[in-house]
């Protein structure tokens, strides 16, 4: 069984901050992470600008990072707006969530916002990409 790890700070950690954090800083975070060793690395997100500010500059981050290279980035993709978004900006890799309690999805169930990652599922078949799907869960 092999066990994949991927750091999310840059796009977890950071989407949850009161202030914007530049996208200079956002791509020297993620540089020191890269210099500390670290090989998965989940950067961004994208989502609507108005859901989630911080993560608005997703593109222009992505352009500072070497999506090529030896280092496999990822970003979490919500849906197939989402999903074409990441695969322009040069990803080989999405990730996608479900949720895996009731409490986290209060308007829909378990079952309903499993749809959306099937689909990007089925998509990404044809595109060519690595689909990375998580639970998400809170304690009730």
């Amino acid at each position: 069984m092999e066990i994949k790890i991927t750091e999310v700070g840059p796009r977890d950690g950071l989407q949850n901050e009161k202030r914007a954090v530049s996208t200079e800083i956002k791509a020297e975070y993620i540089r020191r992470l890269v210099q500390a060793g670290l090989k998965n690395i989940e950067a961004t997100s994208f989502v609507k600008k108005e859901s989630i500010p911080q993560l608005a500059d997703a593109s222009e981050l992505s352009a500072l990072l070497d999506l090529n290279g030896h280092i496999h980035y990822s970003a979490l993709t919500p849906n197939i707006r989402g999903y074409e978004a990441a695969k322009n900006a040069g990803y080989k890799e999405v990730a996608v969530f479900t949720a895996a309690s009731e409490s986290f999805t209060k308007k829909i169930s378990i079952e309903q916002s499993r749809n959306p990652s099937t689909d990007l599922k089925k998509f990404s078949n044809l595109r060519k990409t690595t689909v990375s799907e998580f639970a998400v869960m809170f304690p009730p």
